[in-house]
């Protein structure tokens, strides 16, 4: 027992120093050295012998000793399609698993939603849609979802005009998937936005997931877009959303929709194969919001633009973005609303714009404060710039190669300030009113 060590030790202790021999000096030494390597034993009663459990817990069990497994969704451990590999920590305290209040999973078509504050299985369905909304809805003041790798398949949500899951009213939700292997998919016939998150809501996260819009399968294109976010009416507030790791694609419409929002983040997303029967078929949009950073996005094979800011929308970042295949690479107007202003394009590369449009950058409607620098364009079937009707805009250090038409080319407008700009393989280079 350990009591009986420490106590010979103190008086041996206690004789060597108060004579100074040198035979009770190496003794106590001895006491130290046995004390210390000796494992600890149980009592008689096994109490207190163990007291955190460091002992007794399997490698499995959590550093905390919870007693359920720690999980590590891969997520924090796998890399993003965009980015370098890193590994993320819960930020809360508590073991890997407490980081989630909600963890779904699905096996043999059967959806489960896994309450891991108290391990008990609270919503369980064939239909994906309602575990999922079942876990929002419980959350509606904050909380972490956890989509485990698997597919799900959506079903419209009956009790809104669009979208199978719907974030409303809500604050601070996470929804994460663990990478691609995380698949929401829309079901047949649905013809619905997979994620919609609407009015009166803030602090919303939507991460690391694949949506297939499954647009074969649609019969009639209504909404059809991949995430939706719509603020609503006047007075309703949509605000502080994060949209990043997704790859969205073969939807009927817009792989991202955004409108009435404003502090939104889009960044390190891949959006494929979003071509529909008319122009709502989008790579990202952005309808009157403000305060929008869209950051390192890969856009391609869509049916129109593949960015496209409109209505007034106004502060706007659009930075390193990779975009390829669309009728317009980026296109900034303006509309009764008002014209769209104070955006700054920068660093994004844009790749064989073809089709009726044909321009990898169009400025239109009395848009303004408009900055165009170090981007990348490629093979344009019309123009590289194309300005109609905007004015103090500035165009200096891009490179423009291959294009159908002028290089930069203003209709109208006025206060464009061009320079330092490297132009090669085009029909013209700059065109000023």
């Amino acid at each position: 027992m350990v009591w009986p060590a420490v106590v010979a030790l103190s008086e041996a202790l206690d004789n060597a120093f108060s004579t100074l021999r040198p035979s009770r000096l190496l003794g106590a030494i001895f006491l130290i050295l046995l004390v210390y390597t000796s494992p600890v034993r149980a009592s008689a009663s096994g109490a207190n012998s163990d007291p955190l459990g460091y002992l007794s817990r399997s490698p499995t069990q959590s550093p905390c000793g919870y007693g359920r497994p720690a999980v590590l969704p891969s997520v924090w451990l796998t890399p993003s399609w965009a980015g370098p590999q890193v590994t993320k920590l819960p930020t809360r305290a508590g073991d890997f698993t407490d980081f989630w209040d909600y963890i779904i999973s699905t096996d043999a078509n059967q959806v489960k939603a896994e309450n891991i504050a108290t391990g008990h299985i609270d919503f369980s369905s064939t239909d994906a849609r309602i575990v999922i909304q079942s876990a929002i809805n419980t959350l509606k003041q904050g909380g972490k979802i956890l989509l485990k790798e698997g597919t799900y398949s959506l079903t419209k949500n009956p009790t809104w005009s669009s979208g199978a899951i719907v974030i409303s009213d809500a604050t601070k939700i996470t929804l994460e998937g663990q990478g691609n292997g995380t698949v929401l998919r829309v079901g047949n016939g649905e013809n619905t936005d997979a994620i919609l998150v609407q009015r009166n809501s803030y602090g919303i996260a939507i991460r690391n997931m694949q949506i297939d819009g499954n647009k074969a399968q649609q019969t009639a294109r209504q909404d059809g877009h991949g995430v939706e976010l719509d603020g609503g009416a006047a007075g309703d507030i949509l605000s502080d959303v994060v949209i990043e790791g997704l790859y969205v694609h073969d939807t009927y419409g817009t792989g991202i929709w955004i409108q009435r929002s404003s502090n939104i983040t889009v960044q390190n997303n891949l959006i494929v194969a979003n071509r529909g029967m008319d122009k709502d078929s989008q790579g990202i949009k952005l309808y009157t919001v403000s305060h929008v950073v869209l950051k390192g996005n890969r856009v391609r094979n869509v049916n129109y633009r593949c960015i496209g800011i409109s209505q007034g929308s106004y502060d706007i970042l659009v930075q390193d973005n990779n975009l390829d295949s669309c009728e317009f690479g980026i296109e900034v107007s303006g509309s009764d609303v008002g014209p769209s202003h104070d955006i700054t394009i920068t660093g994004n590369q844009i790749h064989n714009v073809n089709g009726a449009g044909g321009d990898a950058l169009r400025i239109e409607n009395g848009s303004y404060n408009i900055k165009v620098t170090s981007n990348s364009i490629d093979n344009a079937a019309r123009f590289g710039v194309f300005i109609v009707n905007g004015h103090d805009v500035t165009i200096t250090s891009n490179t423009i190669r291959f294009t159908g038409d002028y290089a930069i080319y203003a209709r109208a407008g006025y206060n464009i300030t061009v320079g330092s700009n490297t132009m090669t393989n085009v029909h013209g280079t700059v065109h000023l009113p």
